[in-house]
């Protein structure tokens, strides 16, 4: 942050009312830059936390999957394909009667 004194010039002369409008655009643009900045941080910050939760998402459907025993879509040992139940996850669908 910064502070910008018009109080006690050092040449001695008051700032013009065009001085004073190329200040204050000089301020604006200094104002959004600083809040441009506190934005590209907090997007850093969120982005790095929905890759954390990606990555646990990831891991966590891994493990499912292992404890389902699931791989993939598997073939039926009667009809030589297809997969498992709804969803291939087991559970009953209208097919199964």
């Amino acid at each position: 942050m910064g502070i910008i004194s018009l109080d006690e010039p050092d040449d001695g002369r008051r700032p013009t009312a065009e001085s004073l409008q190329i200040i204050e655009l000089f301020a604006q643009g200094a104002a959004l830059t600083i809040e441009n900045a506190q934005l590209v941080a907090e997007l850093r910050l969120l982005n790095a936390d929905l890759q954390e939760m990606v990555t646990a998402q990831a891991q966590l459907l891994y493990s499912l999957e292992q404890l389902a025993g699931y791989g993939g879509p598997r073939k039926s040992h009667s009809e030589g394909g297809g997969q498992r139940g709804a969803a291939g996850w087991g559970g009953h669908t209208e097919r199964d009667g």
